[in-house]
């Protein structure tokens, strides 16, 4: 019975995490524009100043290790083939051109994020409410069947 109702909770937290992690890309993409626009650090410097929720990723992230922590982010929260590959064409795309062409990368993605975020936001509120429920529901008739 327990086991039912853990698995339908742990969806919704995983839910959850994902609105949290698009919403902290989305921060990523703010921050990262704001600093290259006004100073002339490394991209790898800049990475090790941005707030990381560590409730998100678990570990401090460095832009070396970046690609590999967002592939173990797209392990961990289930994230499609789609969502993969913004986030991999994000990263490659960090440093590679002069400033407006950083400044308009990061702009591009953040509203990507943005829109991702704002539907992981939804997808909480209904699919996680509803997981939530189902579970307890389903522990319960379990329970009353027991009985």
């Amino acid at each position: 019975m327990s086991v039912v109702i853990w698995s339908g909770f742990r969806i919704a937290i995983r839910y959850k995490k994902q609105a949290a992690f698009w919403e902290q890309m989305t921060a990523l993409c703010g921050f990262l524009q704001n600093e290259i626009r006004y100073t002339a650090d490394r991209i790898s410097d800049v990475f090790l100043r941005f707030d990381w929720q560590k409730t998100i990723w678990n570990q401090e992230v460095t832009y070396f290790d970046f690609e590999q922590t967002i592939w173990q982010m797209v392990q961990e929260l289930k994230l499609n083939q789609k969502e993969e590959r913004w986030l991999c064409e994000f990263y490659r795309g960090l440093g590679t051109t002069d400033l407006e062409g950083q400044l308009a990368h990061l702009a591009t993605y953040g509203r990507v994020f943005e829109k991702r975020f704002n539907v992981s936001q939804e997808q909480y509120e209904v699919k996680g409410k509803l997981y939530r429920s189902l579970a307890l529901l389903c522990g319960l008739m379990i329970a009353i069947l027991l009985i």
